[in-house]
């Protein structure tokens, strides 16, 4: 007779030897790869579980007013709302709709 124990360690070193499951390096728990999941990382899967990293998506701060940053002002793409920006050359107007859309301006 097989104990259940043995049963779950052997099925769990095979979810790991077919990279079903990963160890989070911050808590040490063997999650699914769905947790560990990030749309805003390129390969889309981070080290580091989300319930490690409490992941919370940040808005994109909206314009408003009269001066020259906070003009109201459209995408000359798809007339969707512009949104300020920051990169590490300065500021910028940004498509409100990114990445699906990649319109810009100037300051």
């Amino acid at each position: 007779m097989i104990d259940p124990l043995h049963t779950r360690i052997i099925e769990t070193f095979e979810k790991i030897e077919n990279k079903e499951v990963k160890q989070c390096p911050k808590c040490g728990q063997y999650k699914e790869l769905k947790d560990f999941y990030d749309s805003t990382l390129s390969t889309g899967y981070g080290r580091i579980c989300l319930s490690c990293k409490q992941y919370i998506p940040k808005k994109p701060k909206a314009f408003s007013g009269n001066s020259n940053k906070t003009q109201r002002t459209n995408c000359p793409k798809c007339k969707a709302p512009m949104v300020l920006r920051k990169s590490k050359y300065g500021e910028f107007w940004g498509c409100s709709k990114y990445p699906t859309c990649d319109g810009k301006r100037k300051i």
